[in-house]
């Protein structure tokens, strides 16, 4: 049963993982718990939170790398701000140089 088991109040909900077909699965646990901590700071409940993060968890393993392919928000989620997107990274950059923006 992928995905992840979200305990509130005494109430144990499931929340399924997305299918992808990943390509590197680094970052993709520090993603999950950096998309859940924002989601719960924006009021959001444990079970939005997670489900929010699920999708960011499947983005991020569907590209190289621990960094570049992490989403600044998920798509499709109420909130995401269009205008902030992620430069691609230059010819022969290193994953880890440049600034995220």
């Amino acid at each position: 049963m992928p995905g992840a088991l979200v305990a509130d109040g005494g109430e144990v909900t499931h929340v399924k993982a997305h299918l992808v077909i990943p390509v590197d699965a680094s970052g993709a646990g520090d993603t999950f718990d950096g998309a859940f901590a924002a989601r719960l700071l924006r009021g959001a409940t444990t079970v939005e939170a997670a489900r929010y993060a699920a999708v960011a968890t499947a983005i991020t393993t569907i590209g190289h790398g621990a960094v570049h392919p992490i989403p600044l928000r998920a798509p499709g989620v109420p909130g995401r701000d269009s205008s902030r997107q992620r430069r691609p990274p230059r010819p022969g950059a290193s994953p880890y140089s440049g600034r995220l923006t």
